[in-house]
């Protein structure tokens, strides 16, 4: 089940980008982790 584990990381990178500019806090250190800039 790599691909589900990819397509998620890129999803929540995605997401990420477009709350970047709001600053939202880390609620969910679990997938943060693995995207943390």
């Amino acid at each position: 089940m790599l691909h589900l584990i990819l397509v998620a990381t890129i999803v929540h990178g995605i997401i990420h980008h477009f709350h970047s500019g709001h600053h939202t806090p880390p609620h969910h250190n679990g997938m943060e982790q693995h995207s943390n800039h």
